[in-house]
């Protein structure tokens, strides 16, 4: 499929860097911008965009492709809009916000036949492919257990968890490292810093073929600190 015109919907700070990879890329497709922030379409057009819109139902009919980096409460909504209008989407992670969203984004996807890709940018990095040929052919033994640990001081977000906003690639690489479904999940969080989502979580996972998986995911970062 040959790219020719995107719709990027979102223009905050992720958006203008998927603005600039877009630019840079071999197709260098024509970009459409929507935003509902003015400040955000102002941004947009200083950089040289022309077609900007608050609304992304203006554009949708004349793009091949929509890539969504709106603030995660708005990803299905967009999606299924696009979806529905028989464009191809790409999804900044996390792609929905619940269990149900998930579901109807599946079921949208199913029903229209286009693809949909979400961010997990780590995928393609040379250190994680090497990584995955080694285990693949065996050639350092066999895959028994996947360890990971995302911790130290960062911001916290108000409109997601450290789960949505850093482990999801930690996980997605576990999966993408095993090669074998997930059978069970267990998971414990605790607020250490008193605040309404928990900074310290603790996810166990058990594949199939006997490989465990273990991940953490904190703000706070055991041992001394200034």
């Amino acid at each position: 499929m040959t790219v020719r015109n995107v719709l990027l919907c979102g223009f905050g700070a992720f958006g203008a860097q998927h603005a600039a990879a877009w630019r840079k890329s071999m197709t260098a497709p024509r970009l459409f911008i929507s935003d509902p922030d003015p400040s955000a379409r102002e941004r947009a057009r200083a950089l040289g965009l022309e077609h900007v819109a608050e609304d992304p139902s203006v554009y949708l009919d004349q793009v091949d492709l929509v890539d969504i980096v709106t603030p995660p409460r708005l990803h299905l909504p967009v999606a299924l809009a696009a979806l529905a209008r028989g464009k191809h989407v790409f999804i900044e992670k996390p792609a929905v916000t619940s269990l149900d969203e998930a579901r109807q984004l599946m079921a949208a996807v199913d029903a229209s036949g286009c693809a949909v890709q979400i961010g997990f940018v780590l995928r393609c990095h040379p250190l994680v492919e090497k990584a995955k040929a080694l285990i693949a052919s065996r050639a350092i033994g066999r895959l028994l257990a996947v360890e990971g640990d995302f911790s130290g001081w960062k911001r916290m977000r108000d409109d997601s968890t450290i789960i949505e906003n850093d482990g999801v690639h930690f996980l997605d690489l576990m999966r993408h490292l095993a090669g074998v479904p997930v059978r069970s999940v267990e998971a414990r969080g605790v607020s250490l810093l008193g605040a309404e989502k928990d900074d310290d979580i603790r996810i166990d996972l058990a594949f199939e073929e006997g490989i465990s998986g273990n991940l953490r995911l904190g703000v706070l970062a055991c041992g001394e600190v200034e």
